[in-house]
């Protein structure tokens, strides 16, 4: 008795499957917010599709013109979205480098939201740019947390407590076989500059 022969089709285990995803991800491979965007979500749902090495392959074989490690930094700005662009109206503010993009999308949420309420993310910003939009938001929250003899004594005390807790945190977590000389040495640096910023807008 012959065996009846299975004509079930399953897609992600048939070798044209990477063909078929590799064209998807090519065809949104453009250089605008929008096909970056795109590419990263072609990139995972190809990821989540097809078995186990054949998401590899789209790289080694160069079915697809990017590394691994480039298409994960793709998926990464896909993932992030929504905070890049906080809503709609700020996609035509994104730059269309992928790597200026990926920079962005690589930092903390808040810093991002303030980015773009101060206008510091434009369609022409540079990768080495964005480096310096973390110094400035942590400058502005120097401004809005400083206090001043004005201030109330309750903030004044949440503030120090919070600065406490989170230098003793780090003493208690640091690691014993690496020296902790050079994050001190930050910290006295900061705080330095901290007393200058204090002294500046006292004297103004």
């Amino acid at each position: 008795m012959s065996k009846k022969r299975n004509t079930t089709l399953v897609s992600v285990s048939r070798p044209d499957a990477i063909a078929s995803w590799a064209d998807r991800i090519n065809a949104a491979l453009q250089k605008t917010v929008d096909g970056i965007f795109e590419t990263g979500r072609q990139l995972l749902a190809a990821r989540e599709s097809l078995e186990h090495g054949q998401w590899e392959r789209l790289f080694k074989e160069r079915h697809v013109l990017m590394s691994v490690g480039t298409a994960r930094k793709f998926i990464e700005i896909y993932k992030r979205r929504d905070v890049l662009m906080a809503n709609r109206s700020h996609g035509n503010d994104l730059p269309s480098n992928w790597t200026t993009l990926y920079a962005l999308a690589s930092l903390p949420n808040d810093t991002i939201e303030w980015a773009h309420e101060h206008g510091r993310i434009t369609a022409d910003l540079e990768r080495n740019q964005v480096s310096k939009l973390r110094a400035e938001f942590g400058d502005a929250a120097i401004d809005a947390e400083v206090v001043t003899e004005d201030e109330s004594p309750f903030r004044q005390e949440t503030v120090f407590l919070g600065m406490s807790n989170a230098i003793r945190n780090i003493a208690t977590e640091w690691p014993r076989t690496i020296s902790i000389d050079p994050l001190a040495e930050h910290i006295r640096r900061e705080a330095d500059r901290l007393v200058r910023r204090w002294r500046e807008r006292k004297a103004s």
